[in-house]
C-alpha cells in the first residue's frame, strides 16, 4: 500500500499547475489555484488502541462513573452556541463532566441512580403524577436522613411507593411491585415497616397515613383484567353487600382472595366464567386454595340459587 500511495502522489503533483498552494476544504487536499483535488484527508485519531500494550499504556486513573443521571453534558457534536466541536474540545467536556461528578455529594449521587429505576416502575404501573411526587419525597427523606444504608436502593423506591399507593387507595398489590423491582417479599416487608415507623410519623402533612384496600376495589380491576361485562361486576358488589349485611366478617381475610371469590360466583351467575380457577388465582396474586376457601366462606351467606352454580 505504501509504493502505491506514494505514486499517486507523485502522479497528482505532477498533474496540478505549476504554482500550486495545497489547503485543506471539506476533508480533501485541494490546489486554490487550480482546483485540482490531490488527495482524501484520512483523520487519525490517537485514542484507539489494536493490541494490549496501547490499551495499558493508554489507561488512566480518572474515575468513571455509570452514564445515569444529569452530568456535565454536550448533547451531539455542538456546544451551547450551536459551534461544531473538535476532537480536543470533546475529550476536555468528558473530562469535565467526570470531574463535575466526583465533587457531587453521595446524596445527589443516589438521586440520579435512583430516579431512572423509579420512573420506570412508576410508567408501568400508571401511577398519576400526585402519588408519584409523594413517593419520592418519602425517599428523599430517607436518603437525607442516612435511612438508606444497609438497604438497597430497589427496596427502599418499592416500600415508598407501596406507601404512597396505600395512602391514596389505590389497588396495587405488592406483588405487582416486586415482579418490577426484584425484591425478596421478606425484604420488601420490613423496608415497608420501616417507611411507616420512621419516615411517615415525621412528615409534616398529616394526610399521609396509609388506608386498608378493600374487597370493592379489587372487584373493579379483576373485572377489567378479565374483560368481563358490567353485569357481573354489579352482581359481585351486590353479592359483597349482601353478605356484609347479613354477617360476614372480612377482617383478618385478603381483600384480593374476597374479591376473586366474587368475579368467580358472579361470573357463574351470569354464564361468562372464561377462566379457570389458576388462572384467577394467578391473576389475583393468591393461591388456589384460598380461592376455594373464599368460595365456601360465601355459600354460606347467599341464596341456593348461587350453589346451584358453584356446584357445577
Amino acid at each position: 500500500m505504501s509504493y502505491n500511495s506514494e505514486l499517486l502522489k507523485e502522479v497528482s503533483w505532477s498533474v496540478c499547475c505549476s504554482d500550486q498552494n495545497i489547503s485543506e476544504e471539506s476533508g480533501y487536499n485541494v490546489c486554490t489555484n487550480c482546483g485540482y483535488v490531490h488527495s482524501k484527508i484520512f483523520e487519525c485519531t490517537p485514542r484507539r488502541a489494536f493490541d494490549q500494550e496501547q490499551i495499558s499504556q493508554r489507561k488512566t486513573n480518572e474515575r468513571v462513573y455509570n452514564t445515569i443521571g444529569p452530568r456535565t453534558v454536550i448533547i451531539g457534536k455542538k456546544d451551547s452556541q450551536g459551534k461544531m466541536l473538535n476532537a480536543t474540545n470533546k475529550v476536555k467536556y468528558n473530562r469535565l463532566s467526570k470531574i463535575n461528578k466526583s465533587i457531587i455529594s453521595s446524596n445527589n449521587r443516589n438521586f440520579w441512580t435512583a430516579r431512572p429505576h423509579f420512573d420506570r416502575v412508576v410508567h408501568s404501573l400508571s401511577v398519576s403524577k400526585s402519588i408519584a411526587k409523594d413517593a419520592w419525597q418519602f425517599y428523599k427523606y430517607a436518603v437525607e436522613h442516612e435511612l438508606t444504608r444497609g438497604r438497597s436502593i430497589e427496596s427502599l423506591l418499592s416500600a415508598c411507593l407501596y406507601t404512597a399507593l396505600r395512602i391514596y387507595n389505590k389497588a396495587i398489590t405488592i406483588e405487582e411491585i416486586i415482579e418490577l423491582t426484584d425484591v425478596k417479599k421478606k425484604k420488601f416487608n420490613k423496608t415497608y415497616r420501616l417507611v411507616i415507623e420512621k419516615i411517615l410519623p415525621h412528615v409534616s402533612n398529616t394526610k399521609f397515613r396509609p388506608k386498608a384496600i378493600q374487597p370493592k376495589q379489587y372487584i373493579d380491576k379483576f373485572y377489567g383484567q378479565l374483560k368481563l361485562s358490567m353485569e357481573c361486576r354489579n352482581k359481585a358488589m351486590e353479592l359483597y353487600d349482601k353478605t356484609i349485611k347479613e354477617g360476614f366478617v372480612i377482617s383478618g381475610k385478603d381483600p384480593k382472595g374476597i374479591a376473586s371469590a366474587l368475579i368467580y360466583i358472579a361470573a357463574k351467575i351470569n354464564n361468562e366464567k372464561k377462566f379457570s380457577q389458576r388462572e384467577l388465582a394467578e391473576l389475583a396474586k393468591i393461591t388456589e386454595v384460598t380461592l376455594r376457601c373464599r368460595i365456601k366462606d360465601f355459600s354460606k351467606y347467599t341464596n341456593v340459587i348461587i350453589l346451584k352454580h358453584i356446584k357445577k
